[in-house]
């Protein structure tokens, strides 16, 4: 394959292939509806998702929505309403307990686009460094999420989470090489056969 060939049937990190790409690889995760359950039931919060976040969008792969957000797989977000988009800017954490009494947040145009006063996203980062989105909870009251033990329980979650995916791309890939190999080998044996067959 040459470089033009590579650079045309690459699709855009955006593009609604490579979106559609990841809403599916998460979804293939089985896990992933439990824990996003489990992470509402422990924190009280009444929306949880899988966030796909890139430079340009916001799309949610998999979501809990027990507050009726309405937000479900595929839906976006202007990205730069969102603080999943700071997150991936500075690679860390953000969480607040209650948006209208925090000194940093009680201003911020997030909690007020969209009316919440707990919030918490950590980013879901590859093994190889790539950025693929973040865990994120958001509700409109107050709930204790800051602490140190629910931070480190979304972050261990988001770390699995991006440890399956890069686990399951590898396996994709493998599969697809195999398969190209076993295509190769079977035109050539046609080549073959064709050119035998000519020969005589």
């Amino acid at each position: 394959m040459n470089l033009v060939t590579s650079v045309i049937s690459e699709p855009s990190v955006d593009s609604e292939e490579a979106i559609a790409r990841d809403i599916a690889a998460v979804g293939k995760l089985s896990i992933v509806p439990r824990l996003l359950k489990l992470l509402c039931d422990n924190t009280g919060m009444g929306y949880a998702a899988i966030a796909r976040v890139t430079d340009e969008t916001w799309t949610a792969c998999a979501v809990e929505d027990r507050i009726q957000f309405g937000l479900g797989p595929g839906g976006q977000l202007d990205l730069k309403t969102t603080l999943c988009y700071e997150s991936r800017q500075i690679r860390r954490p953000i969480a607040f307990d209650h948006a209208s009494e925090d000194p940093t947040f009680r201003d911020h145009h997030t909690p007020r686009i969209y009316k919440l006063e707990s919030y918490i996203s950590v980013p879901i980062i590859r093994p190889d460094g790539s950025y693929f989105g973040n865990l994120c909870a958001i509700d409109p009251n107050p709930a204790q999420v800051s602490d140190v033990r629910t931070v480190n329980m979304f972050t261990a979650l988001a770390d699995m989470i991006a440890l399956q995916l890069s686990i399951d791309e590898a396996y994709e890939a493998a599969h697809q090489e195999v398969a190209e190999q076993r295509a190769i080998a079977g035109l050539r044996e046609q080549f073959i056969a064709v050119l035998g067959h000519d020969l005589r």
